[in-house]
């Protein structure tokens, strides 16, 4: 898919109409989900994350817990038994998208089965804001569709939107403002892929999230299928301040296929991209510009051929481990823009250890 038509603001038109998505990507649902298809309307009142039998209302956790357990919950109805799993997130009257936001205040959405979670409104976003340390997560096993959602860390405190060990599929929908720089690890501010996730992005962006490491996404060991996204604004304290692709022994792929735009992002090492012993393949419409290398800490994971890698990579670093080489294919360069990249020390496009 080429990386046009980009969804570019809240409130905008989703670009790709959700029928075509869904047959687009009916691999990425599987027969092991429930049939059902659930409705969550807009309801200013009730959180996205309430489970209550009481209250007669369907919520968003609700919703997903009835597919993860095969029964619907009071105050859930199923729609469509014929459907594969899917929950539709609904304008009530009067409680239009913008003004009523989906909010997730603490406890996380965890998914268990196959399932898709979309808009109801051709040409509209659904706005979930979580408040707590994480708003969704993906189980191993699970293949998900995340399709028109706009997704906002909006709490004070540590806050990360996703971290996925199945597959997940983003499309037309943001992440934005997730902040990991006070966990402890402090790795993956708006996505963390761990080896068993695989992860794809269409039509999508990665806003204005803060990590250690991995500002935008941290992929730790697995794979990303496909990554067609705006992923600007991020910013690391260490490294990757768009991406931080990451090789580990427990899976040897630690693969990202890249068409992507991956600019004004800033860290101390890997402004725009940090690969640390992962294979990157720029194999689409690829943009790696404005990026900077700042002050910010240093990691002895992140070794340079003088050491420190401090101010190194502002559009890339793309660094060996001693058990294995890091890999990033430019492909064509006619399809490959590398610009306007500033590094504090060497490296302003691309800083490489590896091959």
């Amino acid at each position: 898919m080429a990386n046009t038509h980009r969804p570019s603001s809240r409130g905008v038109a989703l670009k790709a109409g959700i029928p075509a998505l869904l047959t687009l990507l009916t691999g990425a649902t599987a027969s092991t989900a429930q049939a059902a298809h659930y409705q969550v309307f807009t309801n200013r009142n009730i959180a996205a994350d309430v489970v209550n039998s009481s209250d007669g209302y369907c919520s968003l956790a609700e919703a997903v817990q009835s597919i993860n357990n095969g029964r619907a919950l009071t105050g859930c109805t199923d729609i469509d038994s014929t459907n594969s799993g899917q929950v539709t997130l609904v304008q009530a009257a009067g409680q239009t998208y913008a003004g009523t936001h989906y909010n997730i205040r603490s406890a996380t959405i965890t998914i268990t089965r196959s399932m898709r979670i979309q808009t109801s409104e051709e040409g509209f976003l659904a706005y979930v804001d979580s408040a707590g340390a994480l708003a969704f997560k993906v189980n191993s096993g699970a293949d998900v569709i995340i399709y028109g959602v706009d997704a906002s860390h909006t709490g004070t405190a540590t806050g990360r939107l996703i971290w996925n060990s199945g597959s997940l599929t983003l499309s037309s929908s943001f992440v934005r403002n997730g902040n990991v720089t006070a966990a402890s690890a402090g790795i993956g501010g708006g996505i963390y892929n761990e080896g068993t996730g695989n992860l794809s992005l269409y039509q999508s962006q990665v806003l204005n999230n803060k990590a250690k490491k991995g500002g935008g996404i941290y992929n730790d060991g697995g794979t990303i299928s496909y990554l067609d996204a705006i992923i600007s604004g991020n910013s690391a304290t260490i490294a990757g301040g768009g991406l931080y692709n990451k090789y580990t022994g427990a899976n040897p792929n630690a693969t990202v296929s890249l068409a992507a735009t991956i600019s004004s992002n800033t860290a101390n090492s890997g402004g725009g991209i940090a690969n640390v012993g992962g294979w990157i393949i720029m194999d689409g419409l690829t943009t790696i510009k404005n990026n900077k290398t700042v002050a910010g800490s240093t990691s002895p994971e992140e070794v340079c051929h003088a050491g420190d890698c401090t101010g190194n990579g502002a559009g890339v670093l793309n660094l060996d481990t001693p058990a294995h080489i890091g890999q990033f294919d430019i492909g064509t360069f006619d399809r490959a823009t590398i610009s306007g990249n500033v590094a504090t020390n060497l490296g302003g496009g691309i800083y490489s250890t590896g091959t």
